[in-house]
């Protein structure tokens, strides 16, 4: 197990900030790729319209930064 319950806990009522590294453990744990959690967090309440908009929204903002390292 890589984090306790407790952890797991706080994380949820935000009383602990996960650093990127426990986010991808986490994720592995949970057979979930990080930006999947990290979108459902970000869209938390919201329809799957607002996911596709933001799906949208980052794979154009991955484009841009992919293409000015070309």
């Amino acid at each position: 197990m890589i984090s306790s319950r407790t952890y797991v806990s706080e994380l949820e009522r935000g009383i602990k900030t996960p650093t990127i590294e426990k986010i991808e453990e986490l994720c592995c744990e949970m057979g979930l790729h990080p930006l999947t959690l990290l979108s459902l967090t970000y869209l938390q309440g919201k329809t799957s319209k607002n996911l596709k908009k933001l799906l949208r929204m980052i794979e154009n903002e991955a484009n841009e930064i992919l293409n000015e390292k070309e």
